[in-house]
């Protein structure tokens, strides 16, 4: 790495590198004022007529609002995919540093964040952008060289810690011929105020550039209108080389047909915008003119002379207002007869926003997924669900597996072999199917008491859903047990 870089270098942006794109699937996401406040996405999401005046489309914004159904399609899908934690364990024994490390995974004196938490942060933003990245880190430190790795312990620089990084802060990197990662470049802006007396008029940009050996740090300030010129050479603030003998930055990778927002935002888009049109026309037709047809002059008649006949009147409660025979007077809205059809179309909308979690588990390229579905499910829908749910789980346990290997060889422990459970077996019956099964069983001499047991394990589990914890249903299992006897 060179001792100081051009500007123009930072700039270079990788080609999945899409800042504008992520933010229109942000706003559809959360919706609100993530949305409907932010001027420059919202002229993305809900353009301006070629032929609308300015004021007309002001009034539209104004009015315009976003029914979520995308939020709630992802939320829903993070939350039974998350519904029960996993749990690791590995063979050798791994150090103790482990447990605490899956309870608390974050930097040190931080918050506090669970490897379980940091993970399900992570599959959010990987469903609405696709790819969401995980740093690992060690302690830096400074004084004299660590004699071994008890002196490291002691000053606490085994200490390895996760941090999620957000896609718009990775600029760019590159991959081997195997796709694995040689380099990532990082960059981290803010625009702070020391104090009362300081405007936010300046820019901080912290770029971190990893690859399999080193890291090398460059800090850059310059007022918010005046960024450094491009052939401006900056130099780094500090570098120097890791343990992790890769680059210690994770991609959590959707594939194409696991992209929710992916297969959502442009159905969200069309979705609000044909909504808010209906209502803007239903709104205009709640306010219907009046219009005035005259007839034809008459030289006998000298009222059909005079043409401001309709409007020097004054109509209302208690007024008669007086025309000529043949002049016509009527009040006049838009024609509603598209309005139905409209209605009729945002429904169909509606509809395929939510077949999204059918087209991802049709993506799935495993047979043995639908084979996994319970035989006595008779919803669709949570079958293509569960299919969702383990294909997903699978690429999480394959990124856990991997920031576990990395936190190992940054702190040069011995191989461990990690064994997850969990992620791999999501109930696709539903609640009602199962009542239906139970009530069959019922009526049938299933003489085992552990398939008693389990039968009414799973009805329980069902109908508590995500409102109750691993303890919790550990214990209705015991209970059941000690009830339910040969």
């Amino acid at each position: 790495m060179p001792e100081a870089v051009p500007y123009r270098q930072f700039k270079v942006l990788h080609p999945e590198h899409d800042a504008r794109y992520w933010a229109r699937c942000r706003a559809l996401y959360s919706g609100g004022r993530r949305l409907l406040g932010d001027d420059a996405t919202m002229r993305d999401v809900f353009p301006q007529h070629p032929v609308e005046a300015q004021a007309v489309y002001e009034q539209r914004r104004r009015r315009a609002y976003y029914i979520n159904y995308a939020g709630s399609i992802i939320d829903m899908i993070v939350a039974e995919l998350f519904a029960e934690q996993f749990s690791l364990t590995g063979q050798p024994a791994p150090d103790a540093f482990y447990s605490a490390f899956f309870d608390d995974c974050s930097r040190p004196g931080g918050a506090g964040l669970a490897l379980n938490d940091l993970l399900k942060q992570q599959v959010l933003t990987a469903l609405q952008l696709r790819r969401a990245w995980t740093m690992v880190e060690l302690p830096e430190h400074s004084g004299p060289t660590p004699a071994d790795r008890l002196d490291e312990e002691r000053r606490g620089l085994r200490g390895a810690y996760c941090s999620a990084v957000e896609p718009e802060c990775v600029r760019d990197w590159e991959h081997d011929p195997d796709g694995e990662l040689l380099w990532v470049l990082l960059a981290f802006e803010r625009r702070p105020r020391p104090d009362l007396l300081v405007r936010r008029d300046h820019v901080e940009e912290e770029l971190v550039w990893y690859s399999r050996d080193e890291w090398v740090r460059w800090q850059i300030q310059y007022p918010t209108d005046k960024p450094p010129p491009d052939n401006e050479l900056i130099p780094p603030v500090a570098s120097g080389v890791h343990s992790f003998g890769a680059v210690p930055v994770l991609p959590l990778e959707l594939p194409a047909g696991l992209w929710a927002m992916g297969k959502l935002e442009s159905l969200a888009a069309a979705h609000m915008n044909q909504r808010v049109a209906l209502s803007w026309a239903q709104h205009k037709s709640l306010y219907p003119f009046l219009a005035h047809f005259a007839g034809p002059e008459d030289p006998a008649n000298p009222a059909t002379a005079d043409p401001d006949r309709a409007i020097n009147q004054t109509y209302g409660q208690g007024y008669i207002a007086r025309f000529p025979v043949d002049d016509r007077i009527q009040y006049i809205s838009p024609d509603s007869s598209t309005y139905q059809f409209s209605r009729d179309d945002l429904a169909t909308l509606r509809d395929e926003m939510y077949r999204v979690v059918h087209h991802m588990a049709m993506s799935v390229d495993n047979s043995a997924a639908a084979l996994q579905r319970s035989a006595a499910s008779k919803s669709v829908d949570r079958g293509d669900t569960a299919t969702v749910l383990r294909a997903l789980g699978q690429v999480i346990v394959k990124h856990v597996l991997r920031v576990l290997e990395l936190v190992g060889c940054g702190r040069r422990d011995p191989a461990v072999t990690w064994t997850v459970k969990g992620m791999d077996s999501f109930d696709s019956d539903t609640l009602a199917s199962l009542l239906e099964m139970a009530q069959i069983l019922d009526t049938v001499e299933v003489p085992s008491a552990a398939f008693q047991v389990d039968a009414k394990f799973k009805l329980a589990k069902a109908y508590m859903g995500t409102d109750v914890d691993v303890a919790r249903l550990a214990l209705y299992r015991k209970e059941l047990e000690m009830r339910i006897t040969n």
